[in-house]
């Protein structure tokens, strides 16, 4: 994870978060499967870039993990990144506090770009998956 400061900002300028992100598959095998993301997040105007990356390993039953690996229509990104945003979530918030720079919403991945609620894909009866990560986390402020 990395956060780099970008730029100042005025606090009565409102920003866009603009998130990117990939997986790829590295292993699979029943009932497990681990993979390899990384999420970006920038703001504009660029005040702060946010950078995770790591591997995550799903266990559960298998179509509970391919339901996560399927993209959500809306976000066009797969559901198992709600899951990871939730883990690192707090990680980012701390980062933010390190650079004193804005943080992106802790529901980034469950409101499309609208602000209208996104049906979450493990609602229901959708059988649990566990998502265990692994990351590094670094500090950049640009001055």
């Amino acid at each position: 994870m990395t956060g780099t400061r970008l730029d100042g900002i005025k606090l009565a300028e409102s920003v866009r978060f603009d998130l990117n992100a990939h997986l790829d598959e590295k292993e699979r095998r029943s009932g497990k499967v681990t993979v390899l993301f990384g999420l970006s997040i920038k703001t504009k105007p660029n005040v702060v870039k946010y950078e995770i990356e790591g591997t995550a390993i799903l266990t559960g039953k298998e179509q509970a993990i391919e339901q996560l690996l399927k993209n959500d229509p809306k976000l066009n990104i797969p559901f198992v990144f709600n899951r990871i945003y939730q883990q690192v979530f707090t990680s980012i918030f701390m980062l933010s506090s390190s650079l004193s720079a804005i943080y992106p919403p802790p529901d980034l991945f469950s409101v499309n770009y609208q602000g209208l609620p996104v049906k979450n894909a493990n609602s229901g009866s959708t059988p649990e998956v566990a998502v265990d990560l692994n990351l590094e986390t670094n500090v950049i402020k640009k001055e």
